[in-house]
């Protein structure tokens, strides 16, 4: 029953017509979205009594301001340019030479200054893995004052 339904959907032109004066360029993709509830329905018996009223009702719900594709229709993108520009190498070689100084020092203190890097700031951190907002600042200032330290050394 839900094949035959969803087959009626793709060969009915009016439903057709519906979608794209209101689905615009997402037509297509509105006519799936009703062919996936018509799967996810129930019952879908109770759909063939009232098929193209209910058909068109949800189509015309997905492409309201509020509706699924409807939301997606009022985002505009703008144009942007593409820039292009040359990647640096020698950043490749500072981040090799400071993942070295850390696997220098204590596992919890490279451990912690890697889960700050990662989350990319104390307040996270502490809420990530539960260590204390102050103790975690002491920890990173530790690490970072080692790291420029050893760096200022080559």
């Amino acid at each position: 029953m839900k094949e035959k339904l969803c087959r009626r959907l793709l060969e009915d032109k009016k439903l057709k017509v519906l979608a794209q004066r209101l689905g615009g360029s997402q037509w297509e993709d509105v006519l799936q979205e009703v062919a996936v509830l018509i799967c996810e329905y129930p019952d879908p018996e109770k759909l063939d009594k009232w098929f193209n009223f209910w058909c068109a009702r949800v189509i015309m719900n997905m492409t309201s301001s509020t509706g699924q594709i409807g939301k997606l229709k009022s985002r505009r993108i703008e144009h942007c340019e593409l820039v292009e520009f040359e990647y640096d190498h020698e950043i490749d070689k500072q981040f090799e030479e400071v993942n070295k100084i850390l696997d220098g020092m204590d596992w919890y203190d490279r451990e912690l200054f890697k889960t700050y890097v990662e989350e990319g700031s104390l307040r996270n951190v502490e809420k990530r893995i539960g260590i204390k907002y102050g103790s975690v600042w002491n920890t990173v200032d530790k690490v970072r004052k080692q790291v420029n330290e050893e760096w200022e050394k080559r």
